[in-house]
């Protein structure tokens, strides 16, 4: 495997990192040789959790002496991918990766098919990616707070972008549910 200095290098070296401090060597092999494992990914294909997923995947894979199939089951604001996991059988051969979006998608779920708390156990943390809020340079604010004051000055002229409702940069629309600022959703 050549590791060069691409990003997707750093990051396959920081994440092989991670896997070996949290334990998992090839001794680890013989205890879970078996069938493919899944994880399932509640995004679409090539957006940043599924190309992280693919890099642990083909991490783990030597590690563990087995094959790690990548499934991708976006829909539903990211509460169909934990579904399909929660709902799995206890085998130990399903997993999930998932974002900080989950945790804002049960704040805009009334209620979910399933107990995050008793069906879901967090195994390690691959990653952490910041969350940036950017604004026209040409607007009259230096923070949050200045930007808010002048939303408030302004009804109807906010808009903002993200993701979209259930992703970690729709946490506007967390904050908008919560009466902080309202701003609409852009399809």
């Amino acid at each position: 495997m050549s590791w060069g200095t691409s990003r997707r290098s750093i990051l396959k070296a920081t994440t092989l990192g991670a896997l070996r401090a949290f334990g998992l060597s090839r001794m680890d092999a013989v205890a879970f040789a078996g069938p493919p494992l899944r994880l399932v990914v509640p995004f679409a294909p090539g957006g940043n959790t599924d190309v992280l997923a693919r890099i642990v995947g083909e991490l783990l894979g030597p590690i563990l002496d087995r094959s790690v199939i990548v499934e991708n089951k976006p829909g539903a604001g990211t509460v169909l991918g934990p579904t399909s996991v929660a709902r799995s059988a206890p085998d130990g051969q399903t997993y999930l990766l998932m974002t900080s979006a989950f945790a804002f998608a049960q704040t805009l779920t009334e209620t979910l098919p399933f107990d995050p708390n008793q069906d879901l156990e967090p195994v390690i943390q691959v990653a952490e990616v910041p969350l940036v809020a950017a604004i026209n340079p040409k607007l009259p604010v230096q923070n949050l707070a200045g930007l808010v004051e002048l939303a408030n000055q302004k009804p109807g002229y906010r808009t903002y972008a993200s993701a979209g409702a259930g992703s970690s940069s729709g946490s506007a629309t967390t904050a908008r549910r919560l009466n902080a600022m309202w701003a609409p959703d852009l399809p």
